[in-house]
């Protein structure tokens, strides 16, 4: 069944804190800092702490479901390359949880480059779909 799975897009951490229901189902990349780490649930945090807006704010922050991937080799303050889903929190309606199934440690990135990179890809990609769009109704008139 890991044949079927969509590659995982990348996103921005405070996306998915920000407005968890529009992921549910959907697969992600997503970049953080591992905050903490349960080895006895096989869970962990991810944290974005480059994106808090005061001292005072928390950083936005993920739950991780690592069962996948055990064995897990946690490096607590360590920055992630993390793929996996987006699911719902049983019986918590708006809590959701990334079941990740490929993890990469990317301790040493240019983590202000990398953010500067996906946002100059999704202007690319939403030109590109602009240009498909107005080629297809050109075409179809």
């Amino acid at each position: 069944m890991l044949g079927s799975r969509l590659p995982g897009k990348p996103v921005f951490l405070n996306e998915i804190t920000s407005d968890p229901e529009s992921f549910v189902g959907k697969s992600v990349r997503v970049l953080g800092r591992l905050s903490h780490f349960n080895p006895a649930t096989v869970s962990a945090f991810l944290e974005d702490p480059v994106k808090t807006r005061s001292r005072t704010e928390p950083a936005p922050s993920l739950l991780l479901d690592l069962r996948l991937i055990t064995p897990f080799d946690a490096r607590v303050g360590s920055w992630y390359t993390l793929i996996g889903e987006v699911e719902r929190m049983d019986g918590r309606e708006k809590d959701v949880f990334l079941r990740v199934r490929v993890e990469r440690c990317v301790d040493g990135l240019d983590v202000d480059l990398y953010n500067e990179t996906l946002k100059a890809r999704r202007d690319i990609e939403m030109q590109l779909e602009s240009r498909r769009g107005n080629g297809a109704s050109a075409t179809e008139s």
